[in-house]
Order: structure tokens, then sequence, then C-alpha cells
């Protein structure tokens, strides 16, 4: 098996960097499934869909509904969602980016945080939700980070009616950030 350091530099080394952008990061877990989990989702190029779990994190039925819009829905946010630590300055995880999940579902970006308690420090992360997000905002899935709009986390794990953390986005920071374009 590959350590993720091994894997780390193997995508920096065959990324090429689209330009930079700043923008800001905030945190979510509402338990919905991905947007990137439909295949009429998918940006061009984009390997998928993402995965669904259901409410108990084994993979939802095929044709199985987002708990977020349909009563009794039951496919979720995976919990393998939640971010891995790599450093003590380099983290993995998922995110919300972009107004249309067609522009970004898949897609992967790097960012170092420019504020904050955070500051100087990297996170890379593929896009599988999108939706209320701007352009330059990613919605960085961490469990407790609040829900939006929606909250399938009672449904999938009894939380309360307005989820965990604060809802529309936890904690707020300033990024730097790159999209990773990979090449074979």
């Amino acid at each position: 098996m590959i350590s993720l350091t091994i894997i780390t530099i193997l995508l920096i080394s065959i990324a090429l960097v689209r330009g930079q952008t700043a923008g800001t990061t905030t945190t979510t877990w509402d338990c919905c499934e991905p947007a990137c989990g439909y295949t009429s989702n998918l940006s061009a190029g984009a390997r998928g869909p993402v995965r669904s779990c259901n409410k108990t994190n084994g993979p939802a039925a095929a044709g199985a509904q987002n708990a977020c819009f349909t009563q009794g829905g039951q496919a979720f946010s995976c919990s393998s969602y939640q971010p891995i630590i790599i450093s003590n300055t380099l983290s993995y995880g998922f995110a919300g980016h972009g107004n249309t999940a067609t522009a970004t579902c898949c897609k992967c970006y790097q960012f170092m945080w420019t504020s904050g308690a955070a500051a100087g420090k990297s996170m890379i992360v593929q896009a599988i939700n999108a939706g209320g997000i701007t352009d330059t905002d990613f919605d960085i899935y961490t469990p407790g980070g609040g829900v939006g709009d929606y909250n399938g986390c009672t449904a999938q794990y009894g939380a309360p009616s307005g989820g965990w953390g604060r809802q529309y986005g936890g904690d707020t920071r300033t990024t730097t950030f790159f999209e990773l374009i990979l090449t074979a």
C-alpha cells in the first residue's frame, strides 16, 4: 500500500496548478447525500459519482433517495468524508464548492489558510457538493460543522432538529486556493 506521504508527493508533482484565487472556508456536516452522488451532476471528465451511504454508513442501496429531499430517503453523506490530518501543516478532505455541481463535481483543490489559527496550513479537498456556495468559497465537511438549509443528521444519527454546530457555516477563515489538475 502506498503511504499518504508518497501520494501527497505524487499529487503535487503531477498536478498542474490553475491560477491562484482568494476565498473563504466554512465548515458543514448536514449528513445529506452529496450533489456529486448523482451521475447527472458530474463535471466534464469526472469519474464517479461519489459514494453515498445508508443510515449506518454502509453503501446506500441502488436508487436510494437523498434523505434531505425525500421523506424516508435512505441516502446520506458517509462518515468517511471527515478531514484526515496528514501532518501539522497538511490535511485532506471533502468540500462543497460552487453554485452548480456540474461545474465543480469531483475536482480537487489545494488551499492555504491566510488568517486565523490555521494560517499557513494547507488542505487538499475534493469537491463533492455544491449549491449556495460561491466559486471562491469552500464548505469543508467537518463533523459538528453545522447544517445549512437541510439536516439529514436527525434521520441518520438522531441529531437535534438544528443539527450540531453553528448553522450556515461554522468557522470562517480566509484562504488562497489553487485548482489541481491531475495529468496521466
